[in-house]
């Protein structure tokens, strides 16, 4: 009994790592809508087409999910944890997509409609910022793998810890700025440098 509830402690700090990520994409994406109003998918330059591999092109978001996933490896390194990381991703990504009929109303025809991972005049990778997409669950599966070598062959995890919490603070900076210091935006990153960051 005391071992399971030892694992349950594991899986809820993996959760509570998870909060602010979520908290400060919810908030990144509110401050973009509060500012930019209708035309906030355009302004929002994570979703700018960026790369592409084989024919499918990607913009900064499904980077952002391999970073993030790579600093929840190096923070959780036990078996069990990496499994239940795997699985959360593949769970929110049902989340997102089903949720995606609900909370989109499509303005011209009145009726729930499903909208991700197009393109926009060759420009943005998603229509709307809720979207759960398969490339999401490759890119978290990318960053728990990457992680896993990292521990495994000892490349230098010190340091790719300090380069990912710089990325991550910077990112937050920027998001802080382009969202006019939205209040949910704030408080997500006051929460990530408790929970998120690895000391």
């Amino acid at each position: 009994m005391i071992k399971y509830i030892k694992n349950f402690n594991e899986y809820q700090e993996i959760l509570i790592f998870f909060l602010p990520v979520a908290l400060i994409n919810f908030g990144y994406w509110k401050g973009l809508k509060k500012k930019f109003k209708n035309v906030y998918e355009n302004e929002c330059i994570l979703n700018n087409i960026t790369f592409k591999i084989f024919d499918k092109y990607y913009s900064l978001w499904p980077v952002s999910h391999l970073l993030i996933y790579i600093l929840a490896s190096l923070r959780f390194q036990k078996l069990n944890q990496k499994i239940f990381l795997f699985f959360i991703g593949i769970i929110w990504e049902i989340i997102e997509e089903k949720l995606s009929y609900i909370i989109k109303l499509d303005k011209e025809d009145k009726t729930f409609k499903k909208k991700h991972a197009i393109k926009i005049k060759g420009k943005l990778q998603y229509e709307n910022w809720w979207s759960g997409t398969f490339s999401d669950i490759i890119f978290n599966t990318l960053g728990i793998t990457i992680g896993i070598l990292i521990i495994n062959y000892k490349i230098f995890p010190t340091y790719i810890t300090r380069i990912l919490n710089t990325i991550f603070i910077f990112g937050i900076l920027f998001g802080l700025h382009y969202t006019n210091f939205h209040p949910l935006f704030i408080v997500s990153f006051l929460l990530s440098l408790k929970y998120t960051f690895i000391y």
